[in-house]
């Protein structure tokens, strides 16, 4: 039974009551819109993730790391690291991308290594063992399409991407579109090839009453992903991948009428004044289904940075009305990530899924949520706290950051830009931060009436540590000589020319007779 046909017979899951704290939304909206599809829970009947985690209308924007191996590089090592610094840097749920090595087992141990929702893509598993028996990638049997996708939802996976809409009809119309970059998506190429090679309609889509019995006896959130979707922002918004957005949204409307949940997928490259109206088109055709977003990319020159420009348009697009976007690397389009920049794309995204969520849901990071308002960092920041704002942060690891150019052990206490000074928290009760000692009292000028501090401009003697041995004595002071005597230097009549706004000054010099030059006399001259 999925929690759709639950909700309708009025049983309510107790995970629901935490799900509507942590929103900050009455639970009676919550039921309303799980049952209209508008929200979907990331929850498979078989998952025992402590974390349960609800996307779609009217709740906090969620984030997907992608990790997963590649048939260059197989490490599980590697992508359990890359699993432990993606939940530690607070994000929402994980997908397993993986096309290299024993795709099973690394999904199982992925599976049981994480506290977040599991997402993953079982074409990817299908078309590799496919290639690796020496076949072709139109050699794909349908059964063993679906026999893949059962194998998944029975390890526990909470969603599934199926790249329903790469349908013969919209690679017609791709064909007449002049892209840049053609087909991107890894799942949609595949389908793409075996539907062109055979001549057939693409098995997702003529079986989706199959693959619709699969998700609901495991209660499994379909992800229809955009096999068409655009690989620069040159290619974006054109006739392939709109058609493509009509027939995964009234596959979703028939999905909600079997009660099983379903969101679907968006692009990735996409200029930055085309989101907004993007995700708003969506909505309308998929009656508000939950929209994920596969960044967007908002430039294509950001080569090496492409996290940043990804969290610029994610930040717009979940202000337009995204639920759900995932996270890119900076070496997105160059390389193969490691911990540290999954860390360091979690953290960009979850910067803009917080800045486009309403102020009353904007969630903190889960150790931290019940003991910080979301208002923690400002409070903190005003009368220069800084121990209380490093723990809420997006990213406290980074919140108290050292300069490299001072000595080991200190901390940077200014800024370079703000008024703020920071200051160091405690770091324990036996051994805390010292504090400023008081400012000395100012010396004063003795032998005068009423004695004044000396000024700041005033040289202040400091005492000098006693010197072992024999005292020297300063040598005697001499007298001071008198200074020669040089006279003055000419002066020349200043011709009025240089000086239009003066009258002209006529200067006559008398004789100096005396050590000292008696100044001239000046008369003037006509006005």
């Amino acid at each position: 039974m999925t929690i759709i046909e639950s909700l309708k017979e009025n049983k309510i899951p107790k995970f629901l009551d935490t799900v509507c704290k942590e929103e900050s939304v009455p639970k009676s909206f919550l039921i309303e819109n799980i049952i209209k599809g508008k929200i979907v829970v990331l929850k498979n009947i078989k998952s025992s993730k402590k974390r349960i985690v609800c996307v779609g209308k009217g709740l906090s924007t969620k984030v997907n790391a992608n990790i997963g191996t590649s048939p260059d590089v197989i490490d599980l090592e590697q992508e359990l690291k890359k699993l432990k610094s993606a939940i530690e840097a607070g994000v929402d749920t994980v997908m397993d991308l993986s096309t290299g090595g024993n795709c099973d087992y690394i999904r199982r141990k992925i599976l049981e290594y994480s506290t977040v929702p599991i997402g993953t893509v079982p074409i990817y598993q299908a078309v590799c063992e496919t290639l690796r028996k020496g076949k072709k990638v139109k050699d794909l049997s349908i059964e063993h399409i679906f026999e893949i996708i059962e194998k998944h939802c029975e390890d526990g996976v909470d969603f599934i991407t199926v790249h329903c809409g790469v349908t013969r009809k919209n690679l017609e119309i791709l064909k007449k579109c002049r892209r840049v970059c053609g087909i991107v998506s890894r799942g949609g190429a595949f389908l793409a090839e075996w539907v062109i090679r055979n001549k057939k309609e693409n098995p997702l889509y003529e079986h989706f009453d199959k693959l619709l019995k699969i998700a609901k006896k495991y209660d499994v959130t379909l992800s229809l992903g955009d096999g068409l979707r655009p690989g620069s922002i040159l290619d974006a918004c054109d006739k392939a991948q709109i058609a493509e957005l009509e027939t995964i949204s009234e596959l979703s409307k028939i999905a909600t009428k079997e009660n099983v949940q379903s969101m679907i997928e968006g692009p990735g490259h996409m200029p930055i004044d085309t989101i907004e109206e993007h995700v708003k088109l969506e909505k309308k055709l998929s009656n508000e289904k939950p929209f994920y977003l596969l960044g967007p990319l908002v430039t294509d020159i950001s080569v090496g940075y492409d996290h940043i420009t990804s969290s610029i348009g994610a930040a717009i697009a979940a202000a337009a009305g995204a639920d759900f976007i995932c996270y890119v690397t900076p070496k997105e389009h160059i390389g193969f990530q490691d911990e540290k920049e999954v860390y360091e794309g979690v953290i960009a995204a979850r910067i803009a899924a917080h800045d486009a969520t309403p102020p009353h849901q904007r969630r903190l990071r889960p150790a931290a949520a019940h003991e910080c308002p979301p208002a923690a960092i400002r409070h903190g920041r005003a009368p220069v706290r800084s121990a209380s704002h490093v723990p809420v942060a997006a990213s406290p690891t980074n919140g108290l950051c050292r300069s490299p150019a001072l000595p080991a052990g200190r901390t940077v206490r200014a800024s370079a830009r703000c008024r703020y000074r920071y200051r160091p928290a405690a770091r324990s009760a036996r051994h805390p931060v010292p504090r400023p000692s008081p400012p000395r009292p100012v010396p004063r000028q003795h032998g005068a009436i009423g004695s004044h501090p000396i000024p700041r401009h005033a040289p202040r003697t400091r005492p000098q540590p006693p010197r072992s041995g024999p005292r020297v004595r300063p040598p005697a002071a001499r007298d001071p000589q008198p200074l020669p005597y040089r006279p003055p230097a000419p002066m020349h009549r200043v011709p009025p020319a240089m000086d239009r706004r003066a009258p002209a000054v006529r200067v006559q010099r008398r004789p100096s007779c005396l050590p000292c030059a008696v100044p001239p006399v000046r008369h003037r001259t006509g006005s």
